[in-house]
């Protein structure tokens, strides 16, 4: 998944990785620099809370990046994609593995993402990347 998004040249202005062990262990793994912050906020977080996180990030932060935990994770990513890729949409209801990549993107600021157009731009996981 590293390679992945170094090719794909993903590089997040911001991360906010849980404090789990694996959680931390899954960012080193993506060798992903950046501006980081660890926060226990992520751990067992509901999609309505992790949501409340992202609404707070500054303007000046153009793309984030979460590394958490499931099913808060799938269940945001479900209620931000309102549109995209219908195959993609399935594999993500269908399920968010470990090391999965959702990609949202939706115009307008941190603070209204509840109420955006958000679409589903992309889905990866480390098993698609093997086919």
């Amino acid at each position: 998944m590293g390679k992945y998004l170094a090719v794909h040249g993903i590089k997040p202005d911001k991360i906010l990785c849980s404090t789990s062990r694996r959680t931390k262990e899954t960012f080193e793994y993506l060798s992903l620099k950046g501006n980081i912050e660890y926060t226990d906020r992520l751990y067992l977080a509901s999609a309505n809370e992790l949501l409340g996180m992202v609404a707070k990030i500054p303007e000046s932060v153009h793309s984030l990046m979460l590394i958490g935990h499931n099913p808060g994770l799938q269940e945001l990513c479900l209620k931000l994609a309102k549109h995209g890729d219908e195959t993609l949409l399935e594999q993500l209801i269908a399920k968010f593995p470990t090391c999965g990549l959702a990609t949202i993107a939706f115009d307008g600021a941190w603070r209204d993402i509840g109420r955006a157009h958000a679409t589903l731009a992309g889905f990866i996981s480390p098993k698609m990347l093997k086919d």
